[in-house]
């Protein structure tokens, strides 16, 4: 039994996201164009009560591949996720992983206590805590 798809069904196919990708990666492919190929990790940015948290999910990149720096309040976060090695005779069929350098950068709130920024890489998440400094507490004053 032959399923007919109807004209809808059959412009969604082609007009699929990944298709399109697909399409414009594999056209620009003799192109130096790394930008297009470039692996962007997904982050997640939290406050906390005094501390800024944030969490960037870097998975199968060990934590010497990634490193962390702050200037002039920005903080960055850089690596690269390298291509698997494969052996000779080795096709790949088909992949939606991407490889390749990563460049996050985050601009820390006027309050972020830098000076005690902490980091931890831990299963492929990489956690960044940034303290509030004391200074930009809320503080209680008595009233005389």
């Amino acid at each position: 039994m032959k399923v007919a798809k109807s004209p809808y069904h059959l412009a969604l196919e082609l007009l699929n996201n990944d298709a399109i990708n697909s399409f414009f990666n594999q056209a620009i492919n003799g192109l130096d164009s790394t930008n297009l190929r470039d692996f962007t990790p997904h982050f997640e940015w939290l406050k906390q009560d005094n501390n800024y948290m944030l969490t960037v999910d870097l998975p199968s990149i060990d934590k010497n591949e990634v490193s962390i720096a702050i200037e002039n309040r920005q903080l960055e976060i850089k690596g690269q996720r390298k291509t698997v090695s494969t052996n000779e005779g080795t096709e790949i069929l088909s992949s939606s992983i991407k490889y390749g350098k990563f460049n996050l950068k985050f601009n820390l709130p006027l309050e972020a206590d830098t000076e005690n920024l902490k980091a931890k890489f831990e299963n492929g998440t990489l956690q960044v805590s940034i303290p509030v400094a004391a200074k930009a507490q809320k503080q209680l004053i008595a009233i005389e």
